[in-house]
């Protein structure tokens, strides 16, 4: 069995660098419209047209206070193959009993739909998720793109700061996610005591964690130029 707790802890990091990725696709300002007929979303900037195949995952509906999964939400008319994601999820959550992904619907107290999100793009291996702002909420879609996924860097700068950026968002164990995260990047994670170094042809990162898991050094190393943060690093995150 696992907790939802130990998905966050393999998938966040890597979805994060995902969203990361379509944030510097879009940039801040983008339109945003959906075929669900074809389940296509339209993102649309000063660059065009973007066209992502998606997958319905599931509404934070604020008005109930409440997530709702797409498989256990008959309000909305959307077609039965975009929901096929999250059917996934919930065949899941029955074979490892975390009840996240299992139950129709969650308070979103103890778990929102950014989290939910998270895990999900992970498990489902999609390239990124995006919620559409609606009068009752929030409705969230995994989607696919090539333009996204090519927007990705393994470099050992760019994996420091997406890990740091998610620390003061997401309560995780530090030390788990770090080296689930680099592993997915294609790193080799040596662990040593409180020390881990991750090796890979783009460079390397050398993080240091305290009994608890919790970071208190990380830096980098490109050929022979170091960067990062070589004092103590520890960011606020709620335990």
């Amino acid at each position: 069995m696992s907790s939802f707790r130990d998905l966050l802890d393999r998938h966040a990091v890597t979805s994060w660098d995902k969203q990361e990725s379509l944030f510097r696709l879009m940039g801040g300002e983008h339109d945003w419209r959906i075929d669900l007929a074809s389940g296509i979303l339209i993102l649309t900037n000063s660059k065009g047209e973007h066209h992502l195949p998606i997958q319905w995952l599931g509404t934070a509906d604020r008005e109930e206070n409440t997530w709702i999964w797409a498989w256990a939400n008959e309000q909305l008319d959307v077609p039965e193959p975009l929901r096929e994601a999250a059917l996934a999820l919930r065949r899941h959550g029955e074979e490892h009993g975390v009840s996240e992904l299992v139950d129709p619907e969650r308070d979103l107290k103890e778990v929102n739909g950014d989290l939910m999100a998270l895990a999900a793009s992970g498990l489902c291996k999609a390239d990124g998720y995006y919620l559409c702002e609606m009068d009752h909420g929030a409705e969230y879609f995994l989607f696919k793109s090539d333009e996204v996924r090519a927007m990705g860097e393994s470099g050992p700068v760019r994996c420091m700061n997406v890990f740091l950026s998610i620390l003061s968002h997401v309560d995780l164990n530090h030390r788990v996610a770090l080296v689930y995260f680099l592993e997915a990047k294609g790193y080799d994670c040596l662990e040593d005591g409180p020390k881990v170094t991750a090796s890979s042809a783009a460079g390397k990162i050398f993080a240091t964690f305290d009994e608890l898991g919790r970071i208190t050094e990380i830096r980098t190393e490109v050929g022979s130029t170091a960067n990062g943060a070589t004092a103590p690093v520890r960011p606020e995150v709620d335990r």
